[in-house]
C-alpha cells in the first residue's frame, strides 16, 4: 500500500511549525557568509548605488 498523499501546503506548514525552515535559512546564510558571497553582493550593491547616485539616475531607476 502507498503512503497517504500529503499536500504541498500541509508539508510547508509542518516544515515551518517544527522550526526546520528557520534552521535551514540560518544554515544557508551561515554558508553564504563563510564563502564570502554576502560580502561580495553587498559590495556590488554599493558600487551600483555609487555609480547611479553619481550620475543622478539612481532614483529614476526605481520609477522606470
Amino acid at each position: 500500500m502507498s503512503a497517504p498523499a500529503i499536500s504541498k501546503a500541509a508539508l510547508e506548514r509542518k516544515f515551518i511549525e517544527c522550526g526546520e525552515r528557520d534552521r535551514m535559512k540560518e544554515l544557508l546564510l551561515q554558508r553564504l557568509r563563510e564563502s564570502g558571497w554576502v560580502e561580495e553582493v553587498e559590495n556590488m550593491c554599493r558600487i551600483y548605488i555609487k555609480n547611479k547616485v553619481g550620475n543622478g539616475t539612481f532614483l529614476l531607476s526605481f520609477f522606470s
